[in-house]
């Protein structure tokens, strides 16, 4: 042990001590020192924030080798502490006053709350939908009466997937729940580095971590911080829920609380809380990914040219506007106007409203959504002769229709997406951030471009509590609209804005934004994180914070880039571009349709080991999302497609099944929710079998002008 450590394990010494002082004082510091060793070896990151810490001695040993201690609002002998813990674990024993994360089940009343997008006519054969209901229906059979399925989250007499536990203490409570609990993920979050310093002379860390093992267990983390930062921790808390587990796994977390009236325990579940839905954030789902598929084949087909390589080295005086429609953009137009000439501009979805209201003609127009509303919006007159000589960034699965709007269409990739494979099932070319909204596609793509100065307008992220949430020069804020369908788009946007939450503003206060928003806000700083070396981003914006993004106020802008500048980053973006790719649609939705077809084959391995409690089909669900990110798949074509749609498919089975009153009726659910989950992947493969034929056949109606109408449900 070193120097550092030594003075993290020393009690001070009294010639005067009685020899059972004495004794007590060498069984804490032994326990201590046992303690760091432990740490060290199994988890060396709690191990380090403990050796930045300086140790504090709140209790002190008396003559009789009784241990007085004192603990942020309790203070009593060592006995007492035991008692506290013992009325602690009692609290959380009893599941009616155990605390615990609960997610909601309405579509058990209404199953099309299940699947929101089956009625939706711009889906290609949607597939998941009937198998979702199948899910649900199968409980209902088995369980049909409410009355007897279990009152919350239930996993068996004293069984639980994961257990958090705020704060550590004296440690008895702890050391309760891993003696009588089935645990198979204990995590102990200690938001004040001291006490956990503290419990180290009374908590045998080892030996209860190895308890835990002995009964089941999987996972044992300690969190905590020697800065005291509660949202990192509540930050790090989610990481390790989602890194471990399903994220649906959420349901049913059982939470104790170790002093529940400290402030640091109360902004830490605050935290938690406000962040808790990120959880189910980014999920998507395989019909999505079908109509990608479908778009991208169609695309492909037609050949357009596509981004086929990044501009690696940034380029000095290359300056790229990313221009959303957020309200700010209404007070940013002037710097717009001044330096039109001399950056590459790039118009982010709606914004383009804006630009025509101004009669400014952005370098390039970017779209990403791949729904027909995108075909809708852009097809109407006005916005067409607006569009119809600047160069359209499209993805590739955007309508194809779409692409008739410019003579200058290009298509670029996206990250993670069942279209991009259609045109690049091996990797070859550059796949671009481009969601949630258009704006980090804008921001991803100036990044990876060459610009050494990427500029944000109307990438508010955020916007003020009374004020608007976009641009007033969008269509968002027009008296009349082209079509029913965009005035009911309106419609939607102006209430999900209500949903809000407060986060930082970009220039020290504080701004409303929503759940959407602080994806896009992430998303753009990891752009910015992974792409931005040697260049600088700048917020103009009076919208949210983003990381990474430095905040500058359009006054103090200073930009010495001239028009020939400009001309030379659009010839270099230009180059980027090529007609010279595969457009084997065919082939790659042949090699699509095998790897789904070898994926049912490795899952029903998965699903076919015995269960005989609850805990076992929690295993089962927890091996198949390992296998479904396993680093051996990481570049498989399939995964990406798959991967939300069996989480939403295995959302729907788990929280069911925790709602099954006892074990031999969840084995029975299981099984008929196992072949549920095996039947879509086959559903899955015929669907994009059909998707060749179905291509040409809408290529034929667009190029006939016949307007062509989707099938809305699986032959």
């Amino acid at each position: 042990m070193n120097d550092h450590t030594e003075a993290h394990a020393e009690l001070p010494e009294d010639p005067e001590m009685t020899p059972i002082q004495e004794a007590t004082r060498l069984k804490m510091l032994t326990t201590y020192q046992a303690n760091l060793f432990f740490l060290q070896k199994e988890f060396p990151y709690v191990y380090s924030e403990l050796m930045k810490c300086d140790p504090t001695m709140p209790f002190q040993i008396e003559p009789d080798g009784k241990v007085w201690v004192n603990h942020k609002s309790h203070q009593g002998y060592s006995s007492y502490f035991r008692e506290l813990g013992k009325m602690q674990f009692d609290f959380f024993d009893n599941p009616q006053t155990r605390p615990r994360v609960i997610t909601f089940t309405r579509y058990l009343a209404d199953e099309t709350l299940a699947a929101p997008h089956m009625t939706n006519p711009h889906f290609f054969f949607p597939v998941e939908p009937r198998f979702r209901f199948d899910v649900i229906r199968a409980f209902k059979e088995l369980c049909p009466e409410p009355a007897k399925w279990a009152s919350g989250p239930h996993f068996g007499e004293r069984k639980l997937i994961i257990a958090v536990s705020f704060g550590v203490g004296y440690g008895h409570d702890l050391e309760l729940i891993v003696e009588n609990y089935e645990l198979r993920h204990f995590v102990i979050v200690e938001p004040d580095i001291r006490q956990l310093d503290l419990s180290l002379y009374f908590l045998d860390y080892a030996a209860l971590y190895h308890q835990f093992m002995y009964r089941g267990g999987k996972h044992f983390t300690i969190l905590t911080s020697s800065t005291g930062d509660i949202k990192e921790l509540a930050h790090d808390l989610l990481v390790t829920i989602r890194g471990h587990w399903p994220p649906y796994f959420a349901r049913g977390v059982a939470l104790h609380f170790n002093d529940y009236k400290s402030d640091d325990v109360k902004e830490l579940w605050n935290n938690l809380s406000q962040d808790m839905f990120k959880l189910y954030a980014g999920w998507g789902f395989f019909d999505d990914e079908v109509l990608s598929l479908l778009h991208s084949a169609q695309n492909a087909l037609r050949g357009f040219p596509l981004c086929v390589r990044e501009e690696k080295k940034p380029v000095e005086n290359a300056i790229a506007f990313v221009v959303g429609s957020g309200p700010s953009l209404d007070k940013l137009w002037p710097m717009i106007e001044e330096y039109r000439d001399r950056a590459v501009v790039i118009c982010c979805g709606s914004a383009i409203s804006a630009f025509m209201k101004k009669g400014i003609k952005p370098d390039f127009h970017i779209e990403i959504e791949r729904t027909d509303f995108t075909y809708e919006f852009l097809s109407d007159e006005r916005v067409r002769n607006f569009l119809q000589d600047v160069p359209l960034l499209f993805l590739s699965l955007i309508p194809p229709g779409c692409f008739n709007f410019s003579n200058k269409p290009m298509m670029i990739l996206k990250d993670i997406d069942g279209g991009t494979q259609i045109i690049d099932i091996e990797n070859q070319f550059p796949r671009f951030s481009t969601g949630p909204t258009v704006t980090n596609a804008g921001t991803d793509f100036a990044l990876r471009m060459g610009f050494s100065e990427v500029y944000l307008f109307g990438v508010d992220v955020g916007y003020p509590k009374e004020g608007l949430h976009h641009s007033k020069m969008s269509f968002y804020y027009e008296d009349d609209h082209s079509t029913d369908n965009v005035k009911r788009v309106v419609e939607e946007t102006h209430n999900s804005m209500k949903q809000t939450i407060t986060v930082p503003g970009n220039f020290g206060d504080e701004v409303e934004s929503t759940f959407i928003f602080l994806q896009c806000r992430d998303l753009i700083a990891q752009s910015i994180r992974i792409h931005g070396d040697d260049k600088k981003v700048y917020n103009l914006n009076w919208g949210a914070a983003i990381k990474n993004a430095e905040p500058l106020v359009a006054d103090e802008v200073r930009i010495s880039a001239t028009p020939e500048d400009r001309q030379k980053s659009l010839a270099r973006i230009a180059a980027c571009f090529s007609l010279d790719y595969p457009h084997e649609v065919e082939r790659n939705l042949g090699f699509l349709a095998g790897q789904l077809e070898a994926v049912h084959a490795d899952v029903r391995d998965i699903f076919a080991r015995p269960i005989k409690s609850k805990l076992d089909i929690v295993d089962a669900l927890r091996d198949l999302s390992d296998y479904l990110f396993a680093k051996k798949h990481a570049t498989t074509a399939v995964f990406p497609m798959l991967r939300g749609s069996l989480y939403h498919l295995c959302q729907f089975f788990f929280e069911c099944m925790t709602l099954v009153p006892d074990d031999e009726t969840a084995a029975l659910y299981a099984r008929r929710g196992f072949d549920v989950i095996l039947a879509f992947l086959l559903g899955g493969r015929e669907v994009i079998l059909q998707i060749p034929d179905e291509a040409r056949r809408r290529l034929a109606a667009l190029d006939a002008g016949i307007p062509y109408e989707p099938p809305t449900k699986l032959s």
